[in-house]
């Protein structure tokens, strides 16, 4: 039998039957009610209810800003043709 995790990290617990799909700050920012996910089980670390991911960490919901995206966005080139 699988012991559980101890180095799931704040705010994370171990699960064996997780989300494929976990929600992050992108998805408090921008909710999508169409966002399609596959219904298995994943066996790992999840962010605890009410925290959701940014990056690796697992934030409040709360933390989720705006800032965030344009920061994200900001590293994104675009190229544009006449």
């Amino acid at each position: 039998m699988m012991e559980e995790n101890t180095q799931c990290g704040p705010n994370k617990r171990f699960t064996t039957c997780g989300t494929a799909c976990p929600r992050t700050c992108d998805d408090v920012r921008h909710p999508d009610p169409y966002k399609a996910c596959t219904m298995q089980c994943m066996v790992g670390c999840e962010c605890e209810q009410g925290y959701v991911l940014s990056g690796e960490q697992c934030v409040p919901e709360s933390q989720c800003s705006v800032g965030e995206t344009i920061d994200q966005l900001s590293q994104v080139k675009i190229t544009y043709s006449i």
